[in-house]
């Protein structure tokens, strides 16, 4: 069957790859002149999520990470480090570019600065399987009027020079919901005194002055960007809980097109790529519409639950207040927190995390359990 993907960057050309393997005549369209720009994301991706992935990755790596400080309000920190990397932080422009030249080795063709229109969408999907990994707002999604992405943040980020961080290993995350409603802020270092600073916010909110705000506020920070100036700043939606339905006719939606991103973290290169390969396998080898709306079911169980638990985390951390966020924390550190997500963290799979704490038993997985609904 021929496919076509609007959209070229890990999810498009992921589900592109795979279907030029299969044997599928495949066209990536990207609306841009250049693959990877405008640069769309802070890229840390977890070691095992690059290597599911697919993508030769550690010639654009900036930073290799095995840590974090989770900062909470009223000087309340979390430590968090592993015995070994668990993620890398690169560059997504050149990332990006890997992902498109994987693409072409299998068999796809790319078109660059090509923005394809409603009216072409749907010539694309009359003459065979149409895959959108054209971002949060879609204009594919638009197009064949699936359902809106209900929840999203607004994020804001700058690239830093001349940071100061004690540990280049760690990164900083902030929390609080009075000053970050909704998210969280982010302090990366990227190595050789370059840092990637920034934040999220809800619907109604200014992510700059947010990352204002917290500046004023936040020592920590204040001490890494002493000194510091600015060299790029970027702005961007992530998508914060799935799209209700992903498959229709011919057309089949990846990405954060599909709401397939990490409530929690905003994080959606594994999973987009992951749900991309899949798209890309059901689009080459199916016959039928019916067969091609399988992809909903196939990503869906393979995918959904941790996707889901992402978005059960990222909605209680997000609803409750500062001072009963912090009461939860300091209970937590007492339990043991701090060792447990040293030990068992995944920043892709928390159902696999959830049940090595099930596992461990004690108060830490009793109140977890409790707290996010699940049997931890």
């Amino acid at each position: 069957m021929r496919v076509s993907v609007v959209g070229a960057g890990p999810a498009g050309c992921a589900a592109g790859a795979r279907a030029a393997e299969l044997g599928g005549r495949v066209c990536i369209y990207e609306e841009h002149e250049k693959i990877g720009e405008p640069v769309a994301c802070s890229a840390i991706v977890s070691r095992k999520g690059l290597e599911a992935c697919g993508v030769p990755y550690e010639a654009v790596t900036f930073n290799k990470l095995r840590g974090a400080f989770i900062h909470l309000p009223g000087g309340l920190v979390l430590c968090v480090k592993a015995g070994h990397d668990v993620a890398n932080v690169f560059d997504r422009a050149k990332y990006d570019k890997l992902c498109a030249e994987r693409a072409e080795k299998a068999g796809a063709m790319i078109e660059v600065g090509r923005r394809i229109e409603p009216q072409g969408m749907k010539k694309l999907a009359e003459a065979g399987a149409l895959i959108g990994a054209d971002g949060f707002s879609s204009p594919t999604a638009k197009a064949f009027g699936f359902p809106a992405i209900k929840d999203h943040v607004f994020c804001y980020q700058e690239d830093i020079e001349g940071a100061h961080f004690v540990d280049e290993t760690s990164v900083h995350v902030f929390v609080s919901n009075s000053l970050l409603p909704g998210f969280f802020a982010w302090a990366i270092p990227l190595g050789k005194e370059r840092a990637r600073v920034g934040c999220g916010v809800m619907q109604g909110h200014n992510p700059k002055q947010a990352l204002d705000r917290l500046v004023e506020k936040e020592g920590t920070l204040r001490e890494i960007l002493d000194g510091a100036r600015t060299v790029s700043r970027l702005g961007g939606v992530i998508p914060v809980c799935m799209r209700k339905q992903t498959a229709k006719g011919r057309v089949l939606l990846v990405g954060d097109a599909a709401g397939q991103a990490k409530a929690t973290t905003g994080g959606g290169i594994y999973f987009g790529s992951m749900c991309g390969r899949l798209a890309g396998e059901v689009a080459a080898q199916a016959k039928s519409e019916k067969e091609l709306v399988a992809y909903e079911n196939l990503w869906r169980t393979k995918y959904g639950k941790d996707l889901e638990i992402h978005r059960r985390m990222m909605d209680f951390a997000a609803g409750i207040g500062d001072g009963q966020l912090c009461s939860y924390a300091r209970l937590a550190k007492q339990f043991g927190i701090e060792r447990f997500l040293s030990e068992h963290g995944d920043m892709d799979s928390p159902g696999t995390m959830l049940e090595s704490l099930r596992k461990s038993g004690g108060l830490l997985a009793a109140t977890v359990g409790r707290l996010f609904g699940t049997q931890a």
